[in-house]
């Protein structure tokens, strides 16, 4: 997911892995579906690019089969490392991965049939930039399909006044990053400025009562939480707060949790 020279909010490599296999538990169902509906085929050749721990990638690559080609890529050395060796135990020899920046891949041109990320250009300062550089990397008909968060359509019902400070303070983040955590609604906008046409849209939101997936955005709160202090968005006695009353909404399965939108843009080049 990183995918910048800015430091990484959340936690990567090993540490990380548990709260990436959440978030592929609480949206990776329909990722998978779009890609296949898109026409993800045996022989083609794809990248994932701010692949993390590769939990798409290994997907990819379990479709286009062995006479395919999926190459992964993250700017994170650990994330990388975690991909590469989960990918050698399935045996999966027509995957690699790479360390690289979405805006510089060093990927080849015109290469791929498929080039996808996942919440990925939300953490970018210049995202028009990353998707530039995937539009160049795709074969002519090739397709783009991209998907990016609205952290601010996180809530729960009833609502609950300390949830609603716990995305504001997500939000705020991302400001005094100079990133976008609402990118996902805008995004088709950025397709368009970096030359594609006919650009399409689906938008994907769990809405939950129970289980681990229930708690995703809790998590991912409480793995940015240093760095929302570093930034003064916060103090600890206020972290605690938010942190048993997001607890207590996790286990009361008369709250309703809205996950936050995912926004599916994708065209073909």
């Amino acid at each position: 997911m990183p995918s910048d020279n800015q430091e990484y909010v959340l936690v990567t490599g090993d540490a990380g892995a548990a709260r990436l296999a959440l978030l592929h538990d609480t949206y990776g169902r329909n990722t998978e579906s779009l890609l296949r509906e898109l026409g993800l085929a045996p022989g083609m050749r794809a990248a994932d690019l701010g692949c993390g721990t590769g939990t798409v990638s290994r997907w990819m690559a379990s479709v286009v089969g062995v006479t395919g080609e999926v190459v992964g890529a993250d700017v994170s050395a650990e994330q990388v490392q975690v991909a590469t060796r989960e990918a050698a135990r399935m045996g999966l020899a027509q995957l690699r991965h790479v360390q690289a920046s979405v805006y510089d891949t060093g990927l080849p041109r015109e290469h791929f049939d498929v080039v996808y990320c996942r919440f990925l250009l939300c953490h970018v300062g210049d995202p028009a930039a990353g998707v530039r550089e995937m539009r160049a990397m795709l074969k002519p008909g090739g397709l783009l399909l991209c998907e990016d968060v609205d952290v601010g359509s996180v809530e729960c019902d009833p609502p609950s006044p300390r949830y609603d400070r716990m995305r504001d303070i997500m939000l705020a983040l991302g400001r005094s990053r100079g990133v976008d955590y609402r990118l996902g609604p805008r995004l088709h906008r950025v397709f368009r400025d970096a030359g594609f046409g006919d650009v399409q849209v689906r938008i994907d939101q769990p809405v939950l009562s129970r289980g681990e997936t229930k708690r995703f955005w809790e998590y991912t709160f409480l793995e940015a939480a240093p760095a929302m202090l570093r930034a003064g968005l916060t103090d600890e006695s206020e972290l605690r707060e938010l942190a048993a009353e997001m607890a207590r909404v996790a286990k009361d399965e008369s709250v309703m949790v809205a996950q936050a939108k995912k926004v599916q843009v994708w065209a073909r080049r």
